[in-house]
């Protein structure tokens, strides 16, 4: 269609003509000191080291920084939304709230087990729902194996999301949305100090939808409807200059229907087949103590937190066609207990500052798996009546030492190091069971432990060769958890277990504030070397989680954030990539996958955005993201063209209130968001979201 075509142009278009008509509202006046002041950005201010909060450009690692009202703006409410902002992180999106993240082609791949990449307020969070965003303050992502500071799980990049304190005034906020496919969506948040120590603040969020796909077979266009109800509260307690205590609960429940993979081989489908609309359910309650003590130049910090979530309760249509065939209902369930403890200095202007810590962690993890085969089994060589099923329990002890040493020589030169030595454990407790109709003829049981050392270090210079313009070259190592295939019915799969595997990050980059600080430049170049990743493969005849491969992936990374004019920001990013398999031999395709393509890694990402408030009350916001082309599974059969997304939104705000309205996908494009193939019948999976116009309204107080 010719917006599709022409998308580019008139994204630029939009921009110029605000720019342009901001100048000739200006007229030929010289900008006063006032205007001088509001065109310059403020410093972006993040805690990603683990120490005092720091300017991210004097960070020597890639990371990328969204204000909560950048999320409003751009509209960005969850964590596929918020990958089109973010150069070389990427996702596939196996569920409706279940998003994988990959970094720099690390990650997101169908054939591995699912590791969550994500953290609330510091603490990790076992948790599909998670990426709900709502009363942000920020969310600092950083890509490269960061290992050193986040231990298990982040061999490839970590997300923190940061919410909203209670303030310094007493403040409130409603927002109501409405949209395309009877989407709906109402936020409230509150906040203020009670006593001179003593300051609240609660948030809620609930979300519905009919949801995008339309079910043939039962003649509905609601089968994969959802909602999805979120809270949190929050309790700081100040009892001194020297001491502060957060207390916090966050809880979180989605339901929804199971209906959206079909068969793609011609493209994206918003049209299924599927007999049985299942569900997919999930549920998070986690309470938390922060505790910060200064004393003279040092600061302790304590973070004790608790995670009981179901990260999965799904009901699946397996043969995802209007058969009588494959039945999926899968269970997964956490219960985390952690602390933490560091110790830091707090003068940034110090030739020589320090952090020590110490991690303790406890999680258990449920899996009950149970495949049915229906009537019409026979057509996939299976037995009608027939079923299989595990049960796992999964105990993993984690125990941490970490810290991190910085000298500077000289005022512009600085040399880190850091390391963190981990120990986990991992406990398994498995049986199985089959049978027909009900009848059980057969069981087994597996039970083993594991355990494993890691020593991940990470060092790195920097010199700031200009003020506000610095440059720096980090090596960092992080690793991914060893594990058990606990998805599976046979003994003889489970009972290999895999070791951890590992990635060594080499990156150079470059971070200023240009321009008066107008303009925030970041660029980073890097190369990562990916070993010993757990993968499927073929082994004695059975496909087994194995550490059966290598890769590497280089490439580029840009940020830029201008704000050439009062009232006028302008963000881009450009993500550069090149990430092959080195080896991948055993796949249950038969072929060797070296020199494929790592999946789900686009070769390009260029995104385009700018917010408008102009002193009238006006606002005007449009983004597009040029997503290129990828595939979507090992063995490169399946390929997914570049498409191009553009949202946009307009409105009218005033002091305590605004109006909008607003469009996503504005081109209509159908992307697939996940891919497989199904025993050689074709490629089934999901379609991103379609064309969605909607309006918004909010209430500030």
């Amino acid at each position: 269609m010719p917006l599709k075509k022409y998308g580019l142009i008139v994204l630029l278009t939009l921009l110029l003509a605000i720019a342009g008509g901001r100048d000739t509202m200006a007229g030929e006046t010289s900008p006063s000191a006032e205007d001088k002041e509001a065109v310059k950005l403020d410093a972006v201010m993040v805690t990603a080291d683990k120490t005092t909060s720091k300017d991210v450009n004097q960070l020597p690692m890639s990371i990328s920084v969204l204000s909560g009202d950048d999320l409003d703006d751009y509209q960005i409410s969850q964590a596929d939304q918020l990958t089109n902002f973010l150069p070389n992180v990427n996702y596939l999106k196996p569920g409706n709230h279940w998003t994988e993240i990959s970094f720099r082609g690390m990650g997101a791949m169908s054939n591995m087990v699912f590791t969550s990449y994500s953290s609330l307020d510091g603490v990790s969070m076992p948790y599909v729902g998670s990426d709900a965003f709502f009363d942000v303050e920020r969310i600092e992502v950083v890509r490269g194996g960061v290992g050193s500071l986040f231990g298990r799980n982040t061999h490839a990049g970590h997300l923190n999301i940061i919410t909203k304190d209670p303030g310094d005034t007493l403040n409130a906020q409603v927002r109501a949305r409405y949209g395309s496919f009877n989407t709906y969506e109402v936020t409230g948040a509150a906040g203020g100090p009670v006593t001179d120590q003593v300051g609240v603040r609660f948030a809620a969020r609930f979300t519905s939808t009919d949801g995008w796909i339309e079910n043939d077979y039962h003649h509905r266009d609601d089968t994969n409807d959802g909602s999805q109800a979120s809270g949190r509260g929050k309790i700081v307690f100040t009892p001194s200059d020297t001491c502060d205590m957060t207390l916090s609960l966050n809880v979180d429940r989605f339901d929804s229907g199971n209906d959206s993979f079909t068969n793609v081989d011609k493209g994206g489908s918003i049209h299924t087949l599927n007999n049985l609309v299942g569900h997919d359910d999930g549920s998070m309650f986690s309470p938390g103590l922060r505790v910060r003590k200064r004393f003279g130049s040092l600061e302790l910090t304590s973070l004790t937190a608790y995670v009981d979530t179901t990260a999965a309760d799904m009901l699946m249509d397996q043969d995802m066609s209007q058969l009588d065939g494959i039945i999926l209902d899968y269970q997964e369930d956490y219960q985390t207990i952690s602390q933490e403890l560091r110790l830091s200095t707090t003068d940034q202007d110090a030739v020589w500052q320090w952090m020590a810590g110490l991690y303790l962690m406890r999680q258990k993890g449920t899996y009950d798996l149970d495949f049915s085969f229906g009537s019409q089994a026979a057509a996939w060589g299976s037995y009608p009546g027939m079923f299989q099923k595990s049960y796992s329990e999964l105990t993993t002890d984690n125990a941490a030492l970490f810290g991190q040493v910085q000298y500077r020589p000289w005022p512009k030169v600085e040399f880190t190091a850091a390391l963190r030595m981990d120990w986990e454990r991992i406990e398994v407790d498995w049986k199985t069971s089959y049978g027909m109709n009900g009848i059980g003829y057969g069981a087994e049981k597996f039970e083993d432990d594991q355990d494993w050392l890691a020593l991940l270090p990470r060092v790195s210079a920097a010199y700031e060769f200009i003020p506000g313009q610095r440059l720096y070259a980090t090596i960092y190592q992080g690793y991914r958890s060893g594990a058990y295939n606990v998805l599976s019915t046979s003994r003889d799969v489970i009972k290999h277990d895999v070791d951890p595997e590992y990635t060594t990050t080499y990156e150079v980059g470059y971070k200023a504030a240009l321009a008066g600080n107008r303009l925030n430049l970041r660029a980073a170049l890097f190369y990562v070397d990916w070993r010993d990743m757990q993968l499927s493969a073929v082994k004695d005849g059975l496909v087994t989680l194995q550490n059966a491969g290598k890769a590497h992936s280089y490439g580029l990374e840009t940020e830029v954030n201008w704000r050439p004019l009062p009232g006028l920001n302008i963000l881009a990013s450009l993500g550069l990539i090149s990430a092959e398999f080195d080896e991948y031999e055993g796949h249950s395709s038969g072929k060797d996958l070296g020199g494929n393509f790592i999946p789900n890694t686009p070769e390009y990402k260029f995104t385009l955005g700018g917010v408008y408030r102009h002193a009238s009350g006006l606002f005007g916001q449009a983004s597009a993201s040029w997503i290129g082309k990828k595939y979507l599974e090992e063995t490169n059969g399946y390929e997914q063209d570049a498409y191009l997304l553009v949202d946009a939104k307009i409105g009218y705000e005033e002091h305590n209130w605004a109006f909008y309205l607003w469009g996503e996908n504005l081109t209509d494009e159908l992307y697939v968001v996940r891919a497989l193939d199904f025993y050689g019948l074709g490629y089934y999976g999901r379609t991103g979201q379609p064309l969605a116009v909607g309006v918004e309204l909010e209430f500030r107080f």
